[in-house]
């Protein structure tokens, strides 16, 4: 099950040839790291106001800008 044990990953995936450690979450409105992300028809994928104003450095960091732009190009 998602998130069954805090001390291994719950999958990992091969990409050109580096192993990559996943945490499954068990549906759209589960934590990434410190970031919740939510989804809306009107949004698309976004980091949740709450988790903006927690922590607004990370939430305005461009990697994050950039993972989210790729996960709403890539699942909404």
């Amino acid at each position: 099950t998602a998130g069954s044990s805090g001390d291994a990953p719950d999958a990992h995936i091969n990409v050109r040839g580096k192993r990559h450690s996943l945490e499954v979450k068990a549906d759209k409105g589960a934590m990434f790291g410190q970031l919740e992300l939510h989804h809306s028809d009107e949004k698309g994928w976004h980091v949740s106001p709450k988790a903006a104003a927690k922590y607004p450095a990370t939430a305005s960091h461009p990697a994050v800008k950039a993972f989210v732009k790729h996960v709403n190009k890539k699942w909404s």
